[in-house]
């Protein structure tokens, strides 16, 4: 999981925030949000307590998914009665099942508050990781209306506004689950990286690894972080760019990090790094 440290609030932007985007919503399972901070708290919060009340519900894809729809949905719906309905006292019983003793509303109004609550959007995007209890590797997304969709086959997603950019790089450099975890965590830093094109998408980032059979994500260490970046900017971009130069043994620190996440990682990175030709 890799994540820059630019949050939204809507129009605003808080660019290298101390919170960062990548929380831990119950054992084996973790949230990248991307958009409107305010409402992906709420929503990661209340899957939070859900899961905490009734435990069982992580162990399973298909409890887990619809935990997500289901507070992604009452969340929405709660915003759209503070934001829209309450203002004009109005509830949503009064709206659509309005009783009979209550003068009908007026055409206009009604077709404003309809109109409204139409075009509501949370302008929240978040990606949900984790595993079951077979040990099965699951990733999803959940957006308006508050509908999950499964990149299981696919094994890898990105959102956010850099999110096609993130995918293209990563579809481009084949990336492959079965590669070395070191590799793969260069890789999606690497994609990271290609989004930074866009307005409100920071330098900084966060990065953490959940392993099988592990509850809680190991947290990429900062010396490492800076390590990569120097990595990144050591391979020239054109034939002309030829400035920097890698750290030395860089992939040692790199495969160390990630044989201590999983100790039996296969191939060692230091039979597919390539250095920058000098």
């Amino acid at each position: 999981m890799v994540a820059d440290r630019a949050l939204s609030l809507g129009s605003v932007q808080a660019t290298n925030s101390g919170q960062g985007k990548i929380f831990k919503l119950c054992p084996k399972w973790y949230a990248l949000l991307a958009g409107h901070v305010t409402f992906a708290e709420k929503f990661i919060q209340s899957v939070q307590g859900t899961v905490q009340h009734t435990p069982a519900i992580r162990d399973s894809i298909v409890s887990m998914r619809t935990c997500l729809e289901d507070s992604y949905r009452q969340c929405r719906q709660r915003e759209i009665e503070n934001q829209i309905l309450f203002p004009q006292l109005m509830t949503a019983d009064l709206l659509t099942a309005r009783p009979a003793s209550l003068l009908p509303l007026p055409n206009g109004h009604y077709s404003s508050l309809i109109k409204a609550i139409n075009d509501f959007d949370t302008q929240t995007n978040v990606m949900i990781c984790g595993f079951d209890a077979n040990g099965c590797p699951h990733i999803m997304t959940i957006a308006e209306p508050g509908t999950c969709l499964s990149f299981d086959s696919l094994g890898y997603h990105a959102v956010g506004i850099g999110a096609e950019a993130a995918l293209v790089r990563l579809a481009g450099m084949d990336t492959d689950r079965n590669e070395p975890v070191g590799k793969i965590i260069y890789g999606v830093f690497d994609a990271k990286v290609s989004t930074e094109i866009f307005q409100g998408i920071s330098y900084e980032w966060d990065g953490e690894v959940l392993a099988r059979g592990k509850d809680s994500a190991q947290k990429v260490p900062r010396p490492l972080i800076a390590t990569l970046d120097r990595v990144y900017r050591a391979f020239p971009r054109s034939p002309f760019d030829d400035t920097f130069k890698e750290p030395r043994g860089w992939w040692k620190k790199l495969d160390a990090y990630a044989r201590r996440i999983i100790p039996n990682t296969n191939t060692p990175l230091a039979h597919h790094v390539r250095t920058a030709k000098k």
